[in-house]
């Protein structure tokens, strides 16, 4: 049987040329992502002065982060049932979406309007570099996956270093926008050699499958996380703005919802068997942190 598998997965390998434009493009990926999430730190003061207010700034990078949380989860569990090359390729063209959207806000005086596309981006931006980790795996072999995963630190750092000097430039000239321009740009490029040089891992699922995979994703560990983050960094930023009442119900907002995420993460997945279908025999659901990993003494030495 398990030479069966291995015989069935080396088909899917790939080798030569079309082996380095599937990495090409995964690293494309890579450094539109990394550019965006490097870069914001260097405009946003530019923002700040363009709306007149100073929230922006501590509430632009939060949001982006909780959307990436949300974005990781949700589209990189759906890339199992969905072709991983479809769902990375809709997470770029997302990409190249928002960064438009994040470029007209220049034309925007509303300051509430950037906090939104920013988590918006923030989706777009944590499914994309999800995708890429995951979708390399799908075309080259158990043993050679550490060499291409040092490839793809080139172009974080790439994407890092072409973030910082655009993000500088363009708040020195007053021209925040046009980063954003930049990422879209980059963007278009990764979609389109991502359309051509990707192949798809696999063929689509039919709705069963679909509906399964849905049932898996971690709503409650979704919600009550950002439950638990939002009251929490505004206890912690905004503690001397808001009365004594309020500052209890927060607590009590961060405690409950940091209560129920935990218990989530700790206890084990819940069984999804009634959702059993002839494809997907048996399925749980997958807590977005699962603490359970950390009775192991060597991971929790090893992420600790």
């Amino acid at each position: 049987m398990a030479n069966a598998a291995a015989i069935a997965n080396a088909d899917t390998y790939l080798t030569g040329e079309k082996l380095w434009r599937a990495v090409l493009s995964l690293n494309i990926c890579n450094i539109a992502a990394f550019c965006d999430i490097i870069g914001i730190g260097y405009v946003l003061e530019e923002v700040m002065d363009h709306y007149y207010d100073s929230t922006i700034v501590d509430w632009a990078p939060t949001a982006q982060l909780l959307g990436a949380t949300v974005g990781q989860c949700v589209l990189g569990y759906l890339s199992d049932p969905f072709p991983r090359r479809n769902m990375l390729l809709f997470s770029v063209i997302f990409v190249f979406l928002i960064s438009l959207g994040c470029a007209l806000c220049i034309y925007s005086s509303n300051a509430a309007t950037s906090v939104v596309v920013r988590t918006t981006s923030g989706v777009a931006f944590g499914s994309t570099t999800n995708l890429v980790n995951v979708a390399q795996n799908d075309f080259l072999p158990e043993r050679r996956r550490l060499n291409f995963q040092g490839m793809q630190g080139g172009s974080v750092a790439l994407g890092s270093v072409l973030g910082s000097l655009a993000g500088a430039t363009l708040a020195m000239a007053g021209s925040w926008q046009c980063l954003y321009y930049i990422e879209a740009g980059l963007s278009a490029v990764a979609a389109v050699a991502v359309c051509f040089w990707l192949p798809p891992n696999k063929a689509g699922a039919p709705w069963s499958e679909v509906k399964v995979r849905l049932c898996t994703i971690d709503y409650f560990g979704l919600l009550s996380g950002i439950g638990c983050i939002v009251p929490g960094l505004l206890l912690m930023c905004r503690y001397d703005q808001f009365s004594l009442s309020v500052l209890i119900s927060l607590t009590a907002i961060t405690i409950l919802c940091g209560s129920i995420f935990l218990y989530f993460g700790f206890t084990s997945p819940f069984d999804l068997r009634r959702y059993t279908t002839e494809t997907m025999p048996h399925d749980t659901i997958r807590p977005i942190v699962p603490f359970r990993i950390f009775r192991n003494a060597t991971i929790a030495a090893l992420l600790t």
